[in-house]
């Protein structure tokens, strides 16, 4: 019976701090972000800024407390899309349907993601960039498309292609660029497991 007491009061402690963490990530991210946009409401674009990064963060830790996973897939694909956008203040529309427990297969996929959206921020002069993931099969798949006016020629898709693909190389995984006069789809295709 004192076993079950002790459990049941770290149980209690741990929730409490959970509580407790959540409210103080609240506390820091959001009331600083509304006082923000309070002092900078005569810059919109500054204000549009602050709350779609809010925003972000929001649903992030959102996802963070929603998972089961110690080191989640959706929250590590949504922190790297929010890094691109923040570096480079642009938006990048995201849907992630599984999620998992990050390990290396998932985590270069990633990294992979994350160079492709990169590089449609950079080259393809679009407002219409978007990432895609879901899981399938045992494989995870993540694609990222832009609404860019140029199509790719053939020696610069190979090129994009070769690079991206030698970072997921490593766990087996493959890369395919798609590039038509409507935008560019980068494909990125890894085992859901290591093993």
């Amino acid at each position: 019976e004192a076993r079950q007491q002790l459990a049941e009061e770290q149980a209690r402690r741990a929730v409490q701090e959970n509580r407790s963490n959540l409210a103080e990530s609240l506390h820091d991210s959001v009331l600083q972000t509304l006082h923000a946009i309070r002092i900078g409401a005569d810059d919109p674009n500054q204000s549009r800024y602050l709350a779609r990064r809010q925003e972000r963060e929001l649903r992030r830790t959102i996802e963070q407390w929603r998972s089961p996973y110690q080191q989640s897939f959706r929250a590590a694909l949504l922190e790297v899309r929010d890094d691109i956008e923040d570096t480079h203040r642009v938006a990048i529309e995201a849907v992630i349907r599984d999620d998992a427990e990050l390990n290396r297969s998932l985590a270069l996929a990633i990294e992979t993601a994350r160079e492709a959206m990169t590089n449609a921020v950079k080259h393809s002069h679009s407002d219409n960039i978007a990432i895609f993931s879901e899981f399938q099969g045992g494989y995870a798949f993540i694609h990222v498309r832009d609404g860019g006016p140029g199509k790719l020629d053939a020696d610069s898709r190979k090129r994009v292609q070769q690079r991206l693909t030698e970072r997921v190389d490593p766990v087996g995984g493959l890369v395919d660029v798609d590039s038509t006069e409507t935008g560019t789809e980068v494909k990125i295709t890894v085992g859901q497991t290591d093993g």
